[in-house]
């Protein structure tokens, strides 16, 4: 099994990657609640991270798996 990792815009990948995201965030937040920590609703703020990837404060590395995101 190979694995290709490489640096992509936000903006080029967050599509493909709002899958990864929502099922994160949903494990995530399952594992919160059952712990009795409040988890609001999954709502990014994809302005905020677009804008930040523009400015080169983030960098988004995309590792994958026969051409589909895994993480």
């Amino acid at each position: 099994m190979s694995y290709q990792v490489s640096l992509k815009s936000a903006g080029e990948v967050y599509e493909r990657l709002d899958p990864l995201f929502r099922r994160h965030y949903a494990e995530m937040a399952s594992r919160l609640t059952e712990l009795g920590i409040a988890v609001s609703p999954y709502n990014p703020r994809i302005s905020e991270y677009l804008r930040a990837a523009e400015g080169g404060w983030l960098l988004t590395f995309v590792i994958e798996h026969e051409e589909q995101p895994v993480g």
